[in-house]
C-alpha cells in the first residue's frame, strides 16, 4: 500500500499514543492512508505470524534513527509491549508498558541525519513490539514507528549488532547496521 512510498509519513499529533488516540491503529498512527483497507493489509494488521520479527536480546542496544526530514527535536521515546499481550489483536495503548524503557531528551535542536540512541532493552520473552516515537519540537507532531522483535530466549544467542530504526520507515523496515 501507500506506506511503501511514504514511510516517513507515519506521524500524528504528539501524545496521541499516550492519550489512547491510536487504539487499534498504533502502527499506522491512525493515519487514514496507512490503515487496513478492504482487500488490502495495512500497517494495523496484527497477528502472531503477520510480521517478520527481528531477533533481539535484553540489554544494551543502539537504535539509529535516520531522519529524512530533519526537525528541531524535543526527544525520543521507546515503549515495549507488556508480558502477556495478545499478538492476535490490534495494538492498543494498554498493550504497552506505561513508561518508555528508553528516552532521550534533545532540547529542541536538530539531530544529525543519523542519530544513535543507546537503550537498555528490558527482559522479555518471545514476540514483542517496540514503539519508537520521535517528538518533533518545531511542529505539533511526532513520528511513530513500530518494530516487531523476537527475544532469543536463551537458546542460540542472538547476533550482536545495532538496529537501525529508519525514520521514517514502515513497520519492519528495520535494517541491520554493519
Amino acid at each position: 500500500g501507500p506506506i511503501q512510498w511514504e514511510p516517513q509519513s507515519v506521524e500524528q499529533v504528539t501524545h496521541t499514543f499516550i492519550n489512547n488516540g491510536m487504539n487499534g491503529h498504533i502502527p499506522s498512527a491512525n493515519v487514514e492512508r496507512f490503515k487496513n483497507k478492504p482487500g488490502e493489509k495495512g500497517l494495523d494488521d496484527q497477528t502472531a505470524e503477520r510480521w517478520k520479527k527481528n531477533v533481539i536480546e535484553a540489554g544494551q542496544t543502539n537504535f539509529v534513527w535516520h531522519h529524512t526530514a530533519n526537525h528541531a527535536t524535543t526527544g525520543y521515546r521507546f515503549y515495549m509491549t507488556k508480558p502477556g499481550w495478545d499478538p492476535n489483536k490490534p495494538l492498543t495503548r494498554s498493550d504497552f508498558d506505561d513508561k518508555p524503557f528508553c528516552a532521550l531528551s534533545y532540547g529542541g535542536v536538530r539531530p544529525p541525519a543519523d542519530l544513535t540512541i543507546p537503550c537498555n532493552v528490558p527482559e522479555r520473552h518471545g514476540y514483542q513490539v517496540i514503539l519508537a516515537v520521535w517528538d518533533v519540537d518545531d511542529t505539533v507532531n511526532s513520528f511513530y514507528q513500530v518494530i516487531d522483535v523476537k527475544f532469543s530466549d536463551g537458546g542460540t544467542p542472538a547476533p550482536v549488532f545495532d538496529w537501525n530504526v529508519m525514520n521514517n520507515t514502515a513497520k519492519n523496515w528495520l535494517v541491520n547496521a554493519d
